[in-house]
């Protein structure tokens, strides 16, 4: 039996040691009308989320060691997932709750719990469960008093003064009594959810600097019983009173444990998704939390708990069930294609969780996967004009955009019909249809019904004819296989193309279709047929390494011609005599000042050999770092070193490429 700690909940998502973002708990509804009044001051980490957040790692949504999701998007956690639950009191803030009301709170099968929350937003696919109920592992004592690990800094400032340093110690201490490797779900090698609940209350609710904000994080790996623990997300025992802790903050940091980011303003400027989601204000709906919004539409979609139906031609009288109790969401975009830019249309009721939502009726989303958050909003009501905007935004019947505004964390003007009786949502009405690119879409769904159990409105998609983009690819290698060309609309080439064709040989290509926006394009031969790039194949990309070019469409292009080459490898060895620690990176760079972006690089967890693969050809400087402060980025003082100039050609295999850290 292993005794004396912690309530971990929390399912499956994978160890993340370097601080990649993640998504923080939204303040109480009462400490926000304090920030907003001036009365309490916006916390640091918050001030500049692109540093202190998103640099750092914090509440951005779990990921792997590369960088990866821990879910592709639309298939999320099913079955029965085991969460570990730890729970820590401290010499200066002694524990004031059994630990057996952590296992009915987390865990209960029945009543108002964590489990039942994830069950009914799944459809009964996804059952929270665990190995060691809180009660018996009962309460454990940090090394280091509260005070040490909040640092007057939320607990979130520098380590080892912060809720990392008290998450590796907690690990360490209870390595005895927990066999670490039940929780890994998956079976590939990595504690999938840890939650940590502290004693006292959180920052979220009192505002103080003293308390530990709640949130998900990443520690340095540690390897016990055979799987490494990285990834957490942390609780508080109480809000207010003792007793009195409710379900919302542990739903919402266990959705960023599954991969989701947060849909509310870091800024304070604005409600994001507002208590429409529980990402965003919905995670407090009701006393306190103590009925959370379910997911917004996207969310849903992303956690794979709703496959959204794509409406591909015009269609009357579509019929739309309450997604609480109907996995039910439309997709709904130009001629319906595959776009990354959409529209998700669900019907929200108050039932169940959502019995405390802010209205009723049919929500549309406004989705755009090219934005990374939910802080900067577009006043524009036409949509158009605003390259800063939403990635998850609420299409406001009323057309107040009262959300976008700060007015309001949503009321019975958002959804449609709702309160100012809007039944139309086209290119003409207000507010519209219309894209963040060019104003226009033939997207409109009319004739909507009143709000019930189940709606029903006209969902149009065509009327738009959409351009097309062509060229020619070109290749002098002799491997094989059928020639794709991919359309990404960020720079990275990460995440799935907008657009793809296929050629079975190198000449001329076009893809059709595309709707307005920038693009960057890229191509390959697929030598293994998988119709999925690897390091090994020959590809090639409109533009240079490090600096694609970027394709405007706004009618039909042409002449965007890309040459493929074999790529090649670059290895070498990297030594250091030092004795501090920290990942090893090694970053490729297109110029000597080693500015920008890394057009390549990798990782290695100690001094010694690595090897880089799927090189293009090119002049590149090569730099290496040792990581001491685990946010992912070279800082002055930390270990570093640098190669001269290095030429790769095509196929080629360079090696030698050695690099002393000092």
């Amino acid at each position: 039996m292993k005794k004396n700690w912690i309530c971990i909940v929390l399912s499956v998502l994978l160890l993340v040691s370097f601080v990649s973002t993640s998504g923080a708990m939204p303040p109480h509804k009462t400490l926000r009308e304090e920030i907003k009044r001036g009365v309490k001051p916006v916390p640091f980490f918050l001030t500049d989320p692109a540093v202190h957040l998103k640099q750092r790692g914090i509440n951005t949504g779990a990921k792997r060691f590369d960088g990866s999701r821990l879910y592709t998007a639309g298939a999320g956690p099913v079955g029965n997932v085991n969460v570990l639950a730890l729970l820590v009191k401290f010499t200066d803030k002694p524990s004031q709750v059994a630990a057996a009301s952590f296992d009915t709170l987390i865990f209960g099968a029945a009543g108002n719990t964590v489990r039942v929350y994830y069950q009914e937003v799944s459809y009964g696919t996804l059952t929270l469960v665990t190995v060691n109920l809180p009660s018996s592992l009962d309460w454990g004592t940090a090394p280091n008093t509260y005070a040490y690990y909040t640092a007057n800094n939320y607990g979130l400032g520098s380590y080892p003064r912060n809720a990392q340093k008290l998450v590796e110690d907690i690990v360490d201490l209870v390595d005895s009594y927990v066999d670490f490797s039940q929780y890994d779900n998956d079976g590939d090698g990595q504690l999938d959810a840890l939650t940590v609940v502290h004693a006292g209350p959180g920052a979220e609710f009192t505002g103080s600097t003293g308390d530990i904000w709640s949130h998900q994080w990443g520690i340095t790996p540690r390897l016990k019983d055979g799987v490494y623990i990285s990834n957490y997300s942390m609780e508080p025992e109480y809000m207010q009173t003792p007793g009195d802790a409710t379900i919302g903050v542990f739903a919402h940091e266990l959705g960023h444990v599954f991969g989701l980011p947060d849909l509310y303003d870091y800024g304070y400027d604005s409600a994001g998704a507002g208590d429409w989601s529980l990402m965003a204000g919905g995670s407090w709906n009701g006393t306190n939390g103590s009925s959370p919004a379910h997911f917004d539409a996207w969310s849903r979609s992303e956690l794979g708990f709703v496959t959204p139906q794509v409406v591909s031609a015009n269609t009357t009288g579509v019929n739309i069930p309450a997604v609480e109790t109907s996995p039910s969401v439309f997709y709904v975009w130009n001629s319906g294609l595959t776009n990354n830019e959409y529209f998700l249309v669900e019907n929200r009721q108050k039932t169940g969780y959502d019995a405390s939502l802010p209205g009723s009726g049919m929500l549309i989303w406004h989705i755009d996967e090219n934005m990374a958050s939910n802080d900067s909003q577009c006043l524009n009501m036409n949509n158009c004009s605003c390259p800063s905007h939403y990635k998850v935004a609420l299409e406001q019947a009323d057309g107040l955009l009262q959300l976008e505004k700060n007015q309001s964390q949503g009321n019975g003007g958002d959804p449609f019909p709702g309160t100012s009786n809007k039944t139309s949502f086209s290119s003409s009405s207000t507010p519209n249809s219309g894209s963040y690119l060019n104003c226009t879409s033939s997207v409109a769904v009319t004739n909507i019904s009143a709000s019930a159990s189940v709606m029903t409105a006209d969902i149009q998609v065509t009327g738009v004819s959409l351009p097309s983009v062509s060229g020619a690819v070109s290749y002098s290698g002799t491997k094989t296989g059928a020639i794709r060309i991919l359309a990404y609309t960020n720079s990275g080439f990460s995440g799935t193309p907008a657009y793809s064709a296929s050629i079975s040989a190198p000449g001329a290509y076009t893809i059709s279709s595309v709707a307005s926006g920038t693009y960057y394009f890229l191509s390959y031969r697929d030598s293994n047929g998988d119709s999925v790039r690897q390091a090994t194949e020959a590809f090639g990309l409109y533009g240079t390494p490090g600096a694609p070019t970027a394709v405007v469409v706004n009618g039909t292009v042409t002449g965007i011609d890309i040459t493929i080459y074999d790529p090649a490898s670059m290895s070498g060895t990297i030594s250091y005599s030092g004795t501090v620690t920290g990942r090893i990176y090694i970053e490729v760079f297109n110029n000597p000042s080693f500015t920008g972006t890394a057009v390549y690089s990798t990782t290695i967890p100690q001094p010694g050999t690595y090897r880089m693969r799927g090189l293009l050809p090119g002049t590149y400087y090569v730099r290496s770092y040792r990581d001491t402060n685990r946010n992912r980025q070279y800082n002055t003082g930390e270990p570093y070193g640098t190669y001269g100039t290095v030429t790769i050609n095509p196929g080629s295999n360079v090696t030698g490429i050695n690099i002393t850290l000092n």
